[in-house]
């Protein structure tokens, strides 16, 4: 009985070893819920024409603030994996800006290729204000700099 309790014991050494490398928790903890809001932003961005009932000014107000909120919550999202790690706000909101516009950029690439979609520059900068407001919402009410210590140290 000793050697399957031996293997059993090195299976739980690599099972464990394997979550301790790759942080699986965290992985799916804080990295899933901006795979997931990525998604639907591809999603979204892949529909011929987006229909919300409205008409006129009221219907272009309300995509274009929808874009710009997109972006905030992308961002949002990025800075919360970013500071799970221990980054303090302002590097994780460094990090979460520029993951958020490059991901803008893609997203307008992609718009060129969906039918009687377009490819905008104007969108750009209305999905950059959603990320710079969320830049100024960390600043205005996350002022206290409390650092989310990781459960396991990682050792280079």
């Amino acid at each position: 009985m000793p050697e399957k309790q031996s293997k059993i014991y090195y299976l739980k050494l690599f099972l464990g070893a394997l979550e301790e490398t790759f942080h699986f928790r965290r992985q799916f903890r804080y990295w899933l819920p901006v795979y997931a809001w990525m998604w639907l932003i591809f999603w979204l961005s892949s529909m011929n024409q987006v229909n919300i009932g409205l008409s006129g000014a009221t219907d272009v107000l309300v995509k274009k603030f929808g874009h710009g909120l997109e972006f905030f919550i992308l961002a949002c999202l990025i800075w919360r994996a970013f500071r799970s790690y221990g980054f303090s706000n302002r590097d994780s909101y460094a990090l979460a800006g520029v993951g958020s516009a490059v991901y803008a950029i893609f997203d307008e690439i992609h718009q060129f290729f969906v039918p009687m979609r377009h490819c905008s520059f104007w969108d750009f900068l209305i999905d950059l204000v959603g990320i710079i407001a969320f830049g100024i919402f960390v600043q205005l009410f996350i002022k206290k700099e409390r650092v989310i210590k990781p459960k396991h140290e990682i050792i280079d």
